[in-house]
């Protein structure tokens, strides 16, 4: 159990950093080339569903690595 906590606690980090990251990108896009409706529907959807799949593949990779013996 303790190692399912431990997992899920790296995920939900590597998801918060992902989505954060992702936002400030949209954001900038926003205010560099204008906001229109199409760019304001991405800058909602988008860094949700990346940022999860971001995540949960940062986590995977980082455990096969350290799992494979790899420097």
């Amino acid at each position: 159990m303790l190692a399912i906590l431990k997992a899920a606690s790296w995920i939900g980090l590597f998801c918060l950093l992902a989505y954060a990251g992702l936002k400030m990108v949209f954001m900038a896009i926003c205010i560099l080339g204008g906001h229109n409706s199409v760019e304001a529907m991405f800058a909602v959807t988008t860094p949700v569903i990346l940022g999860a799949a971001i995540g949960m593949e940062t986590f995977f990779w980082f455990r096969n690595a350290r799992h494979s013996g790899r420097p």
